[in-house]
Protein backbone atom coordinates (compact mmCIF):
# COMPACT_ATOMS: atom_id res chain seq x y z
CA UNK A 1 0.00 0.00 0.00
CA UNK A 2 2.90 2.26 0.60
CA UNK A 3 3.96 1.82 -2.99
CA UNK A 4 0.53 2.83 -4.14
CA UNK A 5 0.58 5.97 -1.99
CA UNK A 6 4.07 6.86 -3.27
CA UNK A 7 2.92 6.38 -6.86
CA UNK A 8 -0.13 8.53 -6.21
CA UNK A 9 2.00 11.31 -4.71
CA UNK A 10 4.43 11.16 -7.65
CA UNK A 11 1.55 11.30 -10.12
CA UNK A 12 0.09 14.34 -8.32
CA UNK A 13 3.45 16.11 -8.37
CA UNK A 14 3.89 15.37 -12.05
CA UNK A 15 0.38 16.64 -12.79
CA UNK A 16 1.03 19.81 -10.75
CA UNK A 17 4.25 20.47 -12.70
CA UNK A 18 2.45 20.13 -16.04
CA UNK A 19 -0.34 22.40 -14.83
CA UNK A 20 2.16 25.07 -13.73
CA UNK A 21 3.92 24.97 -17.10
CA UNK A 22 0.79 24.97 -19.22
CA UNK A 23 -1.35 27.35 -17.16
CA UNK A 24 -1.86 30.87 -18.64
CA UNK A 25 0.16 33.63 -16.98
CA UNK A 26 -1.59 36.51 -15.25
CA UNK A 27 -1.13 40.16 -16.34
CA UNK A 28 1.44 40.95 -13.65
CA UNK A 29 3.76 38.25 -14.92
CA UNK A 30 3.74 39.52 -18.52
CA UNK A 31 6.71 41.36 -20.02
CA UNK A 32 6.84 44.99 -18.92
CA UNK A 33 7.52 47.87 -21.30
CA UNK A 34 11.09 49.09 -21.24
CA UNK A 35 11.73 52.44 -19.60
CA UNK A 36 12.94 54.96 -22.16
CA UNK A 37 14.77 58.22 -21.83
CA UNK A 38 14.60 61.16 -24.25
CA UNK A 39 18.30 61.97 -24.54
CA UNK A 40 17.53 64.97 -26.79
CA UNK A 41 15.40 66.68 -24.13
CA UNK A 42 16.58 70.33 -23.89
CA UNK A 43 16.44 70.28 -20.08
CA UNK A 44 18.86 67.33 -19.81
CA UNK A 45 21.93 69.28 -20.93
CA UNK A 46 21.27 73.04 -20.95
CA UNK A 47 23.90 75.33 -22.46
CA UNK A 48 24.68 78.99 -21.90
CA UNK A 49 27.92 80.79 -22.63
CA UNK A 50 28.94 84.44 -22.68
CA UNK A 51 31.94 85.75 -24.58
CA UNK A 52 33.39 89.20 -25.17
CA UNK A 53 35.99 90.97 -27.28
CA UNK A 54 37.56 94.40 -27.55
CA UNK A 55 36.71 95.55 -31.07
CA UNK A 56 37.89 98.37 -33.33
CA UNK A 57 37.85 98.02 -37.15
CA UNK A 58 35.85 94.78 -37.15
CA UNK A 59 34.45 92.71 -34.31
CA UNK A 60 34.78 88.96 -33.78
CA UNK A 61 33.33 87.31 -30.69
CA UNK A 62 34.32 83.63 -30.57
CA UNK A 63 32.76 81.02 -28.30
CA UNK A 64 34.19 77.72 -27.01
CA UNK A 65 34.35 74.69 -29.28
CA UNK A 66 31.47 72.23 -29.04
CA UNK A 67 32.63 69.18 -27.00
CA UNK A 68 33.46 65.92 -28.78
CA UNK A 69 30.48 63.61 -29.27
CA UNK A 70 27.99 66.47 -28.86
CA UNK A 71 25.91 68.81 -31.02
CA UNK A 72 25.07 72.33 -29.83
CA UNK A 73 21.54 73.57 -30.53
CA UNK A 74 21.45 77.37 -30.16
CA UNK A 75 17.97 78.74 -29.45
CA UNK A 76 18.75 82.32 -28.41
CA UNK A 77 21.47 84.94 -28.85
CA UNK A 78 21.83 88.39 -27.39
CA UNK A 79 24.58 90.94 -27.00
CA UNK A 80 25.84 94.42 -27.73
CA UNK A 81 28.61 96.16 -29.65
CA UNK A 82 29.91 99.65 -28.89
CA UNK A 83 30.29 101.84 -31.99
CA UNK A 84 31.88 105.21 -32.78
CA UNK A 85 31.06 107.41 -35.76
CA UNK A 86 28.14 108.69 -37.77
CA UNK A 87 25.62 106.28 -36.31
CA UNK A 88 25.54 103.75 -39.14
CA UNK A 89 24.50 100.27 -38.01
CA UNK A 90 27.05 97.50 -38.42
CA UNK A 91 26.13 94.25 -40.10
CA UNK A 92 26.26 91.51 -37.45
CA UNK A 93 26.49 87.90 -38.64
CA UNK A 94 26.17 84.78 -36.49
CA UNK A 95 27.59 81.42 -37.49
CA UNK A 96 28.71 82.76 -40.86
CA UNK A 97 25.21 82.71 -42.33
CA UNK A 98 22.61 84.51 -40.20
CA UNK A 99 22.44 88.31 -40.22
CA UNK A 100 21.22 89.68 -36.88
CA UNK A 101 19.34 92.98 -37.00
CA UNK A 102 20.59 95.46 -34.40
CA UNK A 103 18.81 98.18 -32.46
CA UNK A 104 20.43 101.41 -31.32
CA UNK A 105 20.80 101.47 -27.56
CA UNK A 106 22.53 104.05 -25.37
CA UNK A 107 23.84 107.07 -27.33
CA UNK A 108 26.60 109.28 -25.89
CA UNK A 109 27.86 112.00 -28.28
CA UNK A 110 28.09 110.21 -31.64
CA UNK A 111 28.86 106.90 -29.97
CA UNK A 112 26.16 104.26 -29.69
CA UNK A 113 25.67 100.78 -28.37
CA UNK A 114 24.17 98.44 -30.97
CA UNK A 115 22.03 95.72 -29.35
CA UNK A 116 20.82 92.38 -30.73
CA UNK A 117 18.44 89.92 -29.05
CA UNK A 118 16.99 87.07 -31.14
CA UNK A 119 15.28 83.70 -30.87
CA UNK A 120 16.70 81.33 -33.47
CA UNK A 121 17.49 77.70 -34.19
CA UNK A 122 21.04 76.88 -35.31
CA UNK A 123 23.16 73.75 -35.00
CA UNK A 124 26.91 73.36 -34.42
CA UNK A 125 28.62 69.96 -34.50
CA UNK A 126 31.50 68.77 -32.33
CA UNK A 127 34.61 70.92 -32.69
CA UNK A 128 32.78 73.90 -34.22
CA UNK A 129 33.29 77.30 -32.61
CA UNK A 130 30.25 79.61 -32.89
CA UNK A 131 31.27 83.13 -33.93
CA UNK A 132 29.53 86.52 -33.97
CA UNK A 133 31.14 88.84 -36.54
CA UNK A 134 30.47 92.55 -37.00
CA UNK A 135 31.66 94.87 -39.76
CA UNK A 136 30.68 98.31 -41.04
CA UNK A 137 31.85 97.65 -44.60
CA UNK A 138 29.47 94.73 -45.20
CA UNK A 139 26.12 95.20 -46.87
CA UNK A 140 24.52 98.00 -48.88
CA UNK A 141 24.77 100.71 -46.23
CA UNK A 142 28.43 100.11 -45.45
CA UNK A 143 30.42 102.85 -43.75
CA UNK A 144 34.16 103.38 -43.89
CA UNK A 145 34.23 106.05 -41.18
CA UNK A 146 32.33 104.24 -38.44
CA UNK A 147 34.10 101.68 -36.28
CA UNK A 148 33.66 99.67 -33.14
CA UNK A 149 34.60 101.46 -29.96
CA UNK A 150 35.79 98.92 -27.45
CA UNK A 151 34.05 96.15 -25.54
CA UNK A 152 31.45 93.98 -27.20
CA UNK A 153 29.75 90.89 -25.83
CA UNK A 154 27.30 88.14 -26.69
CA UNK A 155 25.51 85.28 -24.91
CA UNK A 156 24.35 82.03 -26.50
CA UNK A 157 21.59 79.91 -24.93
CA UNK A 158 20.48 76.45 -26.01
CA UNK A 159 21.26 72.83 -25.21
CA UNK A 160 23.71 70.04 -26.03
CA UNK A 161 22.65 66.77 -27.67
CA UNK A 162 24.77 63.63 -27.34
CA UNK A 163 25.52 62.11 -30.74
CA UNK A 164 25.16 58.34 -31.25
Amino acid sequence: MRLTNAAAVAAMLLLAMFAAVLAPRNAAAQTRAALVQNVDEPGRSPYQESASAVCFATCTITFSAVPAGMRLVVTHINGSMDTIGTGASPRVVFGGIMTLPTVRGIVVRSDAQMIFNHELLMYFDAGARPVVFGDFTLGLLGSTTDRFGGPSNATLTGYLVKLP
